[in-house]
This record gives C-alpha cells, sequence and structure tokens, in this order.
C-alpha cells in the first residue's frame, strides 16, 4: 500500500461517513461514528478483498468496491445499533 493510496483511500471513506451523516441525519456524535465506522469498513472491505482474491473496480492498489461496500455496512450496523439505543432511552424516559 502506498501513501497516496492510503490518502486516498481515507478521503474516500471519510467523504462516505460525511454522506451518510448528511442522508441518516444526526448530531455532532453521529457525524464522528459515521466518520470512523466508515473509514473502519472501507479498510476492512479492502483488506478483505485482497484476502478473498475477489475484485470489483480495481484502483491502482485499491479495491474500491469491496471497500466502498464494506464502508457502507460498517455505516448502516452503526445506525442501527444507535437507533437501538435511542428507541431504549426514549422507552425510559416515558415510564419516568
Amino acid at each position: 500500500m502506498t501513501l497516496p493510496a492510503f490518502i486516498f483511500g481515507s478521503f474516500l471513506a471519510l467523504l462516505i461517513g460525511s454522506l451518510s451523516h448528511l442522508i441518516l441525519g444526526g448530531g455532532l456524535n453521529r457525524l464522528i461514528i459515521y466518520l470512523i465506522l466508515g473509514w473502519i469498513g472501507f479498510w476492512v472491505g479492502d483488506f478483505s478483498s485482497k484476502q478473498l482474491g475477489v475484485q470489483l473496480f480495481q484502483l491502482g492498489p485499491l479495491n474500491i468496491g469491496f471497500a466502498i461496500i464494506g464502508s457502507i455496512v460498517f455505516i448502516l450496523v452503526g445506525f442501527w445499533l444507535t437507533m437501538e439505543n435511542k428507541a431504549q432511552s426514549q422507552v425510559k424516559k416515558g415510564d419516568h
């Protein structure tokens, strides 16, 4: 992995996290969660595709296709988990 590929991949992952925040909404804490999950998911997707030997939209050393899929999956799981916590906290507030 070259440094320019790592920087480009990181920017792309942060862009996906930012767009997810724009679409899904939320406050500053959600933005930070989406950025972190997007970045982790991007690199997990890229690494997994290299280990499995599968390519989808290869750009230099990056496998952009599976990296984007990994990023989106991580963000959606994070969104689902944070919505669970939000729903539980609203139920607890209603009980009091």
